[in-house]
């Protein structure tokens, strides 16, 4: 099974939502739990799609940084 490009998309934009709030995730098997629970689905781990899964997730980390360089990720305020 193959993943569409619009849910593998809806899934990047999931991820970086998630990365831009401070979520993290030590490990890519919780990574992968998250993007099951978003799929409302298990992809199956010896599967071609958790590939897609995985590339979703690397897309997300990118664009969040892209982001947060470009100053559009989390606001702060500080204190003189």
């Amino acid at each position: 099974m193959s993943m569409d490009t619009q849910t593998q998309q809806a899934l990047v934009e999931h991820f970086k939502a998630r990365f831009l709030v401070g979520d993290q995730y030590p490990t890519i098997t919780q990574a992968r739990q998250v993007a099951n629970a978003f799929l409302e689905r298990t992809v199956d781990r010896y599967s071609a799609e958790i590939k897609q899964v995985d590339e979703a997730i690397e897309k997300a980390v990118v664009r969040a940084s892209r982001a947060l360089v470009m100053g559009q990720g989390v606001s702060t305020t500080h204190q003189a």
